[in-house]
């Protein structure tokens, strides 16, 4: 029994060194699996935003005169180790954008304009890797809109000479770009613009090569009327007047749309809808002109954001991803004063 006895203590250092290994794997694994959620479950992260966020002072003035118009969308832009703030604003006589560096606080360097009156209101935008979209519209015929896409890596000539133009002429409302989304489906670009209120959704594709190289190539290949559209299998039946959209490609090439906007009691409140849009629909229209059969729209959650200072998502709010997959939204005040702050909702900071 002794002999027995000691060679079974013996064994116990082993045990515990397999035991820690077993531990150190298991941590491991279920860190792995929780960044790849965060990474690649995209709702996963939308839940996992704070309803809670931070106020950033936003210091410096702007050169434009801000009297019939407001800001309207707000994104973050990082790039080698800096981060910028880009806000779209509109006035009575000019479009315009605004660039504040990010650091502790938020720090205007400049304002430049984007197109000159009717074209005098710069709604709701996004930035996809360093492609800026923004819709530009005629509010007050409302009956003509440009959407401009603009390449930020450019040295000069960003605001000057867009990359890409969307022209939109028509009926009243029906064409205005009040909000507009981007993202890349494989080798294809995608942007949805949202027309007055978001009461229809356009979607227009280019193949990258076109893209890339400045060469006009976006199609309308579909658009869905939100009025006419079954709600039924909805987390909610409720589509706001939405003031800025974005669009995400999560696993899988699932596409998402965000929409931010403010509710009857004032709060702010950020939506997420899943889209499905056949992928042999969009190689079908690479060599036929057309439009896709079906677009199909879902919404799968709701959040509400508690509100920070004067800053609201009725004025402009924008999501970003960042290289983990962690979401954050940034919100912006109507005007810049100087008392004017942004606020962050942000797992990791900013």
């Amino acid at each position: 029994m002794y002999f027995v006895d000691a060679h079974f203590y013996s064994m116990k250092p082993v045990v515990r060194i397999y035991k820690s290994i077993a531990i150190t794997c298991k941590l491991i694994i279920a860190l792995f699996f929780t960044q790849a959620c965060s990474k690649y479950q995209f709702n996963h992260a939308f839940e996992n935003i704070p309803e809670t966020g931070v106020a950033v002072p936003l210091s410096g003035t702007i050169s434009i005169d801000q009297t019939g118009g407001h800001l309207q969308g707000i994104q973050l832009y990082d790039k080698q180790k800096h981060k910028y703030l880009f806000m779209s604003g509109s006035s009575s006589d000019v479009a315009y954008m605004v660039k504040a560096q990010l650091d502790g606080s938020a720090r205007i360097l400049g304002t430049d304009s984007l197109l000159l009156d009717p074209y005098r209101h710069a709604g709701g935008f996004q930035i996809y890797d360093q492609f800026l979209a923004v819709g530009i519209e005629d509010n007050k015929r409302r009956n003509t809109s440009r959407v401009m896409v603009y390449d930020l890596g450019k040295s000069e000539g960003v605001w000057s000479d867009p990359l890409q133009v969307i022209t939109r002429e028509g009926e009243y409302e029906r064409v205005t770009a009040g909000a507009v989304g981007i993202t890349k489906l494989d080798d294809q670009f995608l942007i949805a613009v949202a027309n007055w209120d978001s009461r229809n959704l356009d979607f227009y594709f280019c193949e990258e090569d076109k893209f890339i190289e400045g060469e006009k190539g976006f199609r309308l290949i579909g658009s869905l009327e939100l009025a006419r559209i079954s709600r039924e299998n909805w987390s909610d039946t409720i589509w706001h007047s939405y003031q800025n959209i974005n669009l995400f490609t999560g696993s899988g090439n699932q596409l998402y749309l965000m929409g931010f906007a403010t509710n009857e009691n004032g709060n702010n409140v950020a939506d997420l809808y899943k889209l499905d849009i056949d992928k042999s629909d969009i190689e079908r229209l690479n060599q036929f002109n057309g439009s896709v059969e079906t677009i199909l729209i879902k919404k799968i959650s709701t959040r509400t954001f508690k509100l920070i200072g004067n800053t609201s998502f009725r004025s402009g709010a924008g999501t970003f991803r960042n290289d983990n997959g962690l979401l954050s939204i940034f919100v912006c005040p109507e005007h810049i004063d100087q008392n004017s702050k942004v606020g962050v909702y942000s797992m990791d900071g900013y």
